[in-house]
């Protein structure tokens, strides 16, 4: 089949109107036969197969992608404005609405998580520590024992790195 521009942006509309195929934090972005579903739904707005509408779009997504990476890799620190790429690809603007998809969300490491937790009120902590994030009752204990002497000890910035450091071995 012969795609013209005219067919890939109807093809981009169909797959934007379905976020189950693109967007990770759909509640059914994980879902394989709600995605297939919906690729048979999109086959069906072309008058083709799904399967050739799923492939023509992972060929435009992998252009999307270069020139998403042409335009990062031209806006440098200390490049003008005449300087930054701007992608003259029919399909660029269409598929804007992904730009963001691929960042990394937000995440806290291990310790990051338990320092955290130390800094919250006693309720609050124990609040978290039954959801069963591999809390003992031991570890609780010793969160609190944390707490108490970074609150309590003149030398708190010792007792917090002491925490600090045991945290980091669980």
């Amino acid at each position: 089949m012969e795609w013209s521009e005219e067919k890939c942006l109807t093809l981009i509309e169909l797959y934007r109107n379905n976020p189950v195929l693109w967007d990770p934090q759909d509640a059914n972005f994980k879902n394989k036969n709600l995605k297939e579903d919906a690729w048979v739904e999109i086959g069906r707005g072309m008058d083709i197969s799904g399967e050739m509408c799923k492939n023509k779009m992972k060929i435009l997504l992998s252009g999307f992608r270069r020139e998403k990476s042409k335009q990062k890799k031209s806006s440098g620190t200390g490049k003008g404005a005449s300087e930054i790429y701007r992608s003259n690809w029919f399909a660029f603007e269409a598929l804007s609405f992904l730009m963001d998809r691929d960042k990394p969300r937000l995440s806290l490491n291990t310790v990051s998580f338990y320092l955290y937790l130390l800094f919250l009120p006693a309720t609050e902590r124990r609040r978290y520590m039954r959801l069963g994030d591999g809390f003992g009752f031991d570890w609780c204990m010793f969160l609190d024992r944390c707490v108490f002497l970074c609150v309590n000890c003149e030398d708190s910035g010792f007792v917090f790195n002491e925490c600090r450091d045991r945290l980091a071995l669980k």
